[in-house]
């Protein structure tokens, strides 16, 4: 069985994922195994709607079996985010290739730029407060031209050369493709012939029209989860839940999150204690260098209690949240391969080491929290009652 690797969000699943899963089937690949986040994603924000929902429409649409991404490495860079993902899918022991979409289309010069080895040639660009992307791309375009630092202006591009890299660091024999993007572009705000940015539907959910840029399973699936009041999940929902957890939070705590620099820590601590929204505290934060994703994901970690104690290591399980019945196949296959264990249910857990039974524990609560910002409030426990979604 040929089985073909992606990562994803699916946040929500549209038009363009399932061009991307057709393309790959289409490639003679006989099975598609999605790395996907929970019920947070790398932008910083709650997904849009739960991680089961997602997953199902994934299964509806292609995809053959959804691992989750654990939540240390959902919020975290690119380049955490990408090991994180690839270094599950490399765990399986059974996974050929990795596919992704990309604005360039062209996986030798994807590569190329992933390939290139420019520790220590950033600083000169660095001084002038540009954020490491900025600054990356000049450094490119100096060195190779403007054909090369164009593809480090286009996320999905950004996070392929990330795949590449992890793929690199792991010696993997994983082999990357990608496929070409049609339609609009990562953020833009409109449609095209049935395809937009997942944001575009986010930011237009309550106009019935946005639905045509869905499968008809996927858009059947969030207006279900709209009528029992579980979507749109958004942290404005309920805004007031992070603000007063942080408030209570000191100077040593914010010290101890990942990804600090130049003394964030204390602009955070600053922003934490004068904002009355969470739009005030995104921008008492923001600073030329640190990107809003990045600052968003900062007051996410901040709020969940993903610590320093989360990084230096990779994902220690593989937790299947969905499958069908080549997915099914898949699982029996890799737990002959795999170097990971692999676990399903709650109670497979009890047998876990500590790093994987703190891991899931931060799941556990993070969930617990995700339902205090759907349109109505829901109750803890979910992670623990939620059934594996099975398609037959």
């Amino acid at each position: 069985m040929r089985i073909c690797g992606v990562i994803a969000e699916y946040n929500p699943f549209h038009n363009g994922h399932k061009y991307l899963l057709d393309e790959i089937k289409k490639q003679g690949f006989d099975a598609i195994v999605a790395v996907m986040s929970g019920n947070y994603v790398q932008r910083g924000e709650a997904s849009v709607v739960k991680k089961s929902v997602r997953a199902k429409s994934a299964l509806l649409n292609g995809v053959d079996l959804v691992i989750e991404l654990p939540i240390p490495f959902v919020l975290s860079s690119a380049q955490r985010f990408a090991f994180g993902a690839v270094s599950i899918l490399d765990s399986l022991g059974i996974v050929e290739s990795i596919c992704f979409g990309s604005e360039c289309g062209n996986i030798e010069h994807i590569k190329k730029v992933a390939e290139t080895n420019f520790d220590g040639k950033l600083n000169d660009y660095l001084t002038d407060g540009k954020t490491y992307a900025s600054a990356l791309q000049s450094y490119f375009e100096d060195e190779f031209g403007k054909e090369y630092s164009e593809i480090l202006s286009s996320p999905n591009n950004v996070l392929g050369i990330e795949y590449i890299k992890a793929l690199r660091k792991l010696n993997s024999k994983i082999t990357p493709l990608t496929v070409k993007r049609i339609g609009t572009g990562h953020s833009q705000l409109k449609a095209e012939n049935g395809f937009c940015s997942a944001k575009y539907i986010r930011d237009n959910i309550d106009n019935p029209k946005v639905f045509d840029n869905m499968p008809s399973s996927s858009s059947l699936l969030f207006k279900q989860s709209v009528s029992k009041s579980e979507a749109p999940v958004r942290l404005e929902n309920n805004e007031a839940v992070i603000l007063s957890s942080l408030r209570m939070k000191n100077e040593e705590y914010f010290a101890s999150l990942p990804d600090l620099s130049e003394g964030i820590e204390n602009r955070l601590y600053s922003a934490v204690r004068n904002a009355c929204s969470l739009e005030e505290l995104y921008s008492l934060i923001k600073t030329k260098r640190y990107t809003m994703a990045r600052v968003k994901r900062l007051v996410l970690n901040a709020f969940l209690g993903v610590t320093n104690d989360y990084s230096g290591f990779s994902p220690t399980y593989i937790r299947v949240l969905g499958f069908n019945e080549t997915g099914r196949e898949i699982i029996k296959n890799a737990k002959l391969f795999s170097s990971k264990p692999i676990y399903s249910l709650y109670s497979d857990f009890s047998n876990a080491d500590d790093i994987s039974k703190k891991l899931y524990s931060l799941e556990c609560s993070s969930t617990d929290l995700y339902n205090c910002f759907t349109p109505e409030i829901m109750p803890c426990g979910a992670e623990q009652r939620e059934n594996i979604v099975i398609i037959k």
